[in-house]
C-alpha cells in the first residue's frame, strides 16, 4: 500500500510489468495518476477499499482499464471476507454496462471456494488468490485451483 502514488511512478519507469493499480484513497490526483501510468505504455487500473462507496470512482471508468475492489482492508492477511465487496461489485458492472463499456473487474482478498461464485454472479471476471483460497497451508495449489475452478462452473 502506498501513499501518494503519483510521487513513486518514476521507480517502476524502467521496470518489467505489464499493469499498474493503485487505492483511489491514498491519491490527491487520480486523473494525472492514470494518464502518467498510460504514458509509460502499460494497463491501468483503480483499486477501491472495502469501506469506501463505489461512486467515488465512477468518473475515472474512461481512463482505466481494469477495476481492482478490495474484499479485505489491505495489507492485513487472514481476514473476513467483507460481504459489501459483493453488491459493490455488483453495482460497478451494472454502471460500466450503463456507460457500455467492458472493463475487467477484479477481486482481492479472502477468494475461496464461496466467494468466488458470488463474486462471479456480481460481475467480477479476474480474482486475486491467496492465503484463503489458492495458496492454502497443507493443500497442493493445482488442488486449490481445481476447487475454484469447480465452482465457478457448478
Amino acid at each position: 500500500m502506498v501513499s501518494n502514488p503519483f510521487g513513486k511512478l518514476d521507480f517502476f519507469e524502467d521496470k518489467y510489468f505489464n499493469r499498474l493499480s493503485f487505492r483511489i484513497e491514498a491519491c490527491k490526483n487520480p486523473v494525472q495518476t492514470l494518464a502518467k501510468i498510460k504514458s509509460m505504455s502499460r494497463e491501468c487500473g483503480i483499486a477501491i477499499n472495502a469501506a469506501t462507496h463505489e461512486n467515488s470512482i465512477y468518473y475515472l471508468y474512461e481512463f482505466v482499464d481494469y477495476i481492482l475492489v478490495m474484499a479485505v482492508e489491505g495489507g492485513f492477511i487472514g481476514q473476513d471476507f467483507n460481504e459489501s465487496a459483493i453488491e459493490k461489485t455488483k453495482n460497478i458492472r451494472e454502471e460500466l454496462n450503463k456507460r457500455k463499456m467492458y472493463k475487467d473487474i477484479y477481486v482481492d482478498g479472502h477468494i475461496d471456494k464461496e466467494t468466488i461464485l458470488k463474486l462471479c454472479k456480481a460481475g467480477a471476471n479476474a480474482f486475486v488468490g491467496r492465503s484463503s483460497g489458492l495458496f492454502r497451508n497443507g493443500h497442493i495449489l493445482k488442488d486449490n485451483l481445481e476447487i475454484l475452478r469447480n465452482n465457478l462452473i457448478s
